[in-house]
């Protein structure tokens, strides 16, 4: 979760080209992710948006967190 003030929303309606360019900029997100190999993928979500430390990471995959490091 973030919040308004985390992303810039100062409450006004953003404009359609604003709206159009935050999609296209998702959709860029969205393919680069889709790319990366499975266990990559799921490292960078878990770190990136899950906000889980390297270690609980590796403990959660069974892994060792030198492995995450290097993912």
């Amino acid at each position: 979760h973030v919040s308004s003030e985390d992303c810039g929303y100062d409450g006004e309606v953003p404009s359609e080209e604003r709206v159009y360019e935050g999609r296209a900029a998702r959709d860029d997100f969205m393919a680069l992710l889709d790319e990366l190999p499975p266990r990559r993928r799921e490292v960078f979500l878990m770190h990136r948006f899950m906000g889980m430390s390297y270690g609980a990471i590796a403990l959660k995959l069974g892994i060792s967190v030198s492995v995450v490091e290097s993912t």
